[in-house]
């Protein structure tokens, strides 16, 4: 419980949506990255169960000499003018041209078709095939691939090498992975080598150890928030599977959300909610009302409602909630409370990614010039009793010498090197930070470029259900070199 609580505590994804006088600005939490991968000439798809790994292969014209040794023998000798046997050929395919390791070790695989199919046409966003196929569409070579397991193993690695020779050029391969049936990636170009770390308690938490190859929608929860003159609208999209930690929805030990229990757990998660997600406006409480549950399906394309209700596997079962509250009075602050405990522990890269986005906070909190303003934001990722003494040391920092008092404008704040002090606890953590803050300004007729390196000893804790730091020991501030400031250009 305490893993997933971690998860969905750090996973959470804000949109706000503000809509005031008919003028509209948006701020999207998450972009959405096309590749077009879906249209390469060979597509690779993976799929990883208890018992084997799959592969399924799609190849384009272009891209058949890349594959010349699963091929029947006609077309191999056309490639090459050579006879070489077709199971010395797949030999050399599994040995040479792609690899499959389990924990490191190479699986030996077999082939169970080569087969000449229409190419299936794929969204270009999605990647996910149309509904109505074309009949023209390309011929292509559908091969398919098998790898037994013989245990559970914790990190799967693909080696592709089909390196370019003289005569052969390398295969672009569109790749999808899945791990018991659940997308581990979106649509993406295959490297040379991509390494999966396995959950076997949870396929949804399955991942690439590179972050190119996870999914847009890997948050177990998903906040969107809405602000517009009169109303707030809140809308909350989770895993039931995820919830259940918090609530019984009666779904230990099930694989499957049946149409008849899903009636029963939108009742139940409503109640949930509810109780347990307070919106304040100017400080003060507002009572929001259930608008709508429903299960959902979501892809990169759209979200909408599954209807009619059909049975839903539970791994990639999702719940939207929209929550309502009425404003009958203009306002000017707006806050949201997380519904669940406070977190509990942090992985390396989550500790990585939350103190890099506290610092950011605290260095874009001077892109307001009102005084009041960078005191609130900075209250976002600073204790109460820390805000004066990081409001005067990071202003400091980021004057410009001899310029008359002039600050830099912050565009990048990146963490370095973070070490963990002494034993975690739920309530605080403490770590040797070091960061880098890149920034410039124009003045008199030069841009001038900053970047200064900072080491400190920096204490967090959760403070009303969220991180923030709550000490801080600088133990070294200092510039460095860069090109000479250039001339501005008039």
């Amino acid at each position: 419980m305490i893993h997933i609580l971690s998860k969905i505590c750090l996973c959470l994804s804000l949109i706000l949506f503000f809509s005031f006088s008919g003028v509209a600005s948006y701020t999207y939490a998450d972009a959405l990255v096309v590749t077009k991968a879906m249209k390469a000439s060979t597509i690779a798809e993976v799929f990883v169960t208890e018992k084997s790994v799959q592969v399924e292969f799609e190849v384009g014209a272009a891209d058949l000499a890349s594959f010349q040794n699963l091929l029947p023998d006609e077309f191999f000798e056309k490639f090459t003018g050579k006879t070489t046997p077709l199971k010395e050929r797949w030999k050399l395919f599994f040995e040479n041209d792609w690899i499959i390791q389990a924990d490191g070790k190479s699986l030996a695989g077999s082939v169970r078709s080569v087969v000449s199919e229409k190419r299936i046409v794929r969204d270009e966003i999605s990647g996910d095939p149309i509904l109505e196929q074309p009949e023209d569409a390309e011929t292509v070579v559908r091969i398919k691939l098998h790898y037994p397991l013989s245990q559970l193993p914790k990190t799967i690695s693909i080696h592709s090498p089909l390196k370019p020779t003289s005569e052969v050029q390398p295969a672009t391969i569109g790749f999808m992975c899945y791990h018991n049936g659940l997308p581990v990636n979106d649509f993406r170009y295959l490297s040379s080598e991509v390494t999966l770390d396995l959950d076997w308690s949870d396929a949804w938490y399955s991942k690439f150890q590179h972050p190119n190859y996870q999914r847009q929608f890997n948050a177990p929860m998903s906040v969107f928030f809405y602000v517009e003159p009169y109303e707030v609208r809140k809308e909350i999209v989770i895993r039931p599977s995820d919830l259940q930690n918090w609530v019984d929805l009666d779904l230990e030990n099930k694989k499957v959300i049946t149409v008849d229990q899903q009636e029963v757990i939108k009742k139940r998660v409503a109640q949930f909610f509810a109780e347990r997600s307070p919106v304040v406006v100017d400080g003060k409480t507002i009572e929001g009302r259930l608008d709508r549950i429903h299960f959902i399906h979501r892809s990169l394309r759209k979200t909408g409602i599954i209807e009619p209700p059909v049975d839903l596997d539970i791994a990639s079962a999702i719940l939207g909630v929209l929550v309502c509250g009425v404003v009958c009075f203009p306002f000017a602050q707006v806050a949201i409370e997380n519904p669940f405990a406070e977190p509990k522990s942090l992985t390396d890269i989550e500790s990585t990614e939350l103190m890099t986005g506290l610092l950011s906070n605290t260095y874009h909190a001077f892109d307001h010039h009102d005084e009041k303003r960078i005191y609130d934001r900075l209250s976002k990722s600073i204790s109460g009793d820390l805000l004066s003494e990081v409001y005067l040391e990071t202003r400091k920092s980021m004057e410009v010498k001899n310029q008359g008092g002039l600050q830099i404008s912050v565009k990048e704040v990146a963490v370095n090197d973070l070490q963990q002090l002494g034993l975690t606890t739920s309530q605080h953590i403490t770590f040797r930070c070091q960061w880098k803050v890149a920034g410039w300004i124009g003045h008199w007729g030069h841009i001038h470029r900053r970047v200064n390196q900072h080491l400190a000893e920096i204490s967090i804790a959760p403070v009303d259900g969220q991180w923030k730091i709550v000490a801080m020991k600088m133990l070294d501030e200092q510039p460095l070199d860069l090109p000479t400031d250039a001339t501005a250009t008039r």
